[in-house]
């Protein structure tokens, strides 16, 4: 069998080879459950998402995932250590490559304990945005928790005109990015070779990862989510303030201008619901700050907030989606995408923030605690911020290579953001 590749997904296929693109989720279980359960669970998740275990073929019009031929998806059962025990070994997955000609693009860890264990998925972006992984992995912790229960295969990904309505898709035809418009001027492929210098940055394994998580009090952020809805301000604004505020506080911020780049869910501007669709459901938008921001926190987030409701407008979230998709078709597989979209060049942060989780806590015995991630960090210059909320508390995961931040210089940047979000609530 085999099945397209979405535009998003060929994007993060063909982005793929300049740069690694793993993430890793991870999320803490209290309960106990056998080695049997576990195992019984990863066969109900394969049967459900039968495409994890999936390789990637180019051919000339189309590039597809098949099955064929795929190895076993890695697991790895491990004792755990304590509750940091995932990131250590989140350091390492992080620099550690998928097999691109083979598969899969996922793999398993289990940090086992007696009442508290951690499940962690380390994640080809090919696959599946965050979103995807978490849906996954609520229902792997379902399927051990009921290992009798009956599961069908999701149903069919419906392709990205089917999910828009196609008065939009007609309207926004000849979109451009702003960004991507000058050198547009000169064809697609001197864009491609314009955008290649910034970004044909390999992963060096001589920098090491840091990995810094931490999390805020139910109380605090009850009171920051209240703050910020009395300010008019979405908590995505006022986490990025603090961040580039902090950023700009460090010798590490030479910029002018300071950046943010956010990955955008399209799930819930699609005609129908599409949580059930395990594929690439993103774009991205970018936001600016000059490097001497005003002292006033609110005036500060509001205009990030400002700027955000602008580049995420429905035009420009599926505009680029049209746009790429046009570029995929116009340009061979060797040029495609060695580039990234144009938004996605030169962010001093990229902040992945999956928002209120609304997934059950209670799967049979087992109690879902903490949701940790997404760890992102493809490429050295990147500084990455996972954030969530579940149960009712905010988490945040610092991802940066030392050879861009200093492991001091990150955790400068920790305590002045904790500084500054409970300053202004």
């Amino acid at each position: 069998m085999k099945r397209p590749l979405s535009v998003m997904d060929n994007f993060m296929w063909f982005a793929s080879k300049k740069r690694m693109m793993p993430f890793v989720i991870c999320m803490r279980v209290r309960g106990k459950f056998t080695p049997d359960q576990f195992f019984t669970g990863l066969e109900k998740l394969k049967t459900k998402y039968p495409w994890i275990i999936s390789r990637v073929v180019e051919e000339e019009k189309q590039t597809y995932f098949v099955q064929e031929n795929v190895p076993d998806i890695p697991v790895r059962v491990l004792d755990r250590q304590s509750d940091d025990h995932w990131r250590s070994l989140a350091k390492a997955e992080m620099s550690c490559p998928f097999p691109p000609e083979t598969g899969p693009f996922i793999r398993f860890h289990i940090f086992k304990g007696e009442e508290v264990s951690e499940i962690m998925t380390t994640t080809h972006h090919v696959l599946g945005d965050g979103m995807a992984i978490i849906f996954l992995m609520r229902d792997f912790i379902d399927f051990i928790a009921h290992p009798k229960q009956e599961t069908q295969p999701l149903p069919p990904l419906p392709t990205f005109t089917e999910l828009v309505p196609l008065e939009t898709v007609q309207r926004l035809q000849d979109y451009i990015p702003d960004s991507a418009r000058a050198t547009m001027e000169a064809g697609p492929t001197d864009m491609v070779a314009a955008e290649l210098t910034a970004f044909n940055q390999d992963i060096t394994q001589e920098s090491p990862l840091h990995i810094l998580s931490w999390e805020m009090t139910t109380a605090e952020t009850a009171s920051f989510v209240e703050r910020a809805r009395k300010e008019k301000v979405s908590v995505g604004a006022a986490i990025c303030t603090a961040f580039l505020i902090a950023f700009s506080k460090t010798k590490q911020a030479e910029d002018a201008r300071l950046s943010a780049g956010f990955p955008v869910d399209m799930r819930k501007r699609y005609i129908e619901p599409a949580n059930e669709f395990f594929s690439n459901h993103l774009t991205y938008a970018q936001v600016f700050l000059d490097n001497a921001p005003g002292t006033n926190f609110w005036e500060t987030a509001r205009e990030i907030h400002s700027q955000l409701i602008e580049e995420t407008a429905d035009d420009k979230v599926f505009g680029l989606v049209i746009f790429l998709e046009k570029m995929i078709a116009m340009l061979p597989p060797s040029m495609m995408f060695n580039q990234p979209m144009p938004q996605q060049a030169g962010h001093n942060l990229v902040i992945t923030n999956l928002g209120r989780l609304e997934i059950p806590q209670r799967h049979g015995n087992l109690q879902l605690e903490a949701i940790y991630g997404p760890v992102v960090n493809g490429y050295e210059e990147e500084i990455g911020l996972g954030v969530n909320t579940f149960n009712d508390v905010l988490r945040f995961v610092f991802a940066f290579r030392e050879k861009r931040l200093p492991l001091n210089t990150g955790e400068q940047i920790k305590s002045t953001v904790m500084k500054l979000i409970r300053s202004v609530i």
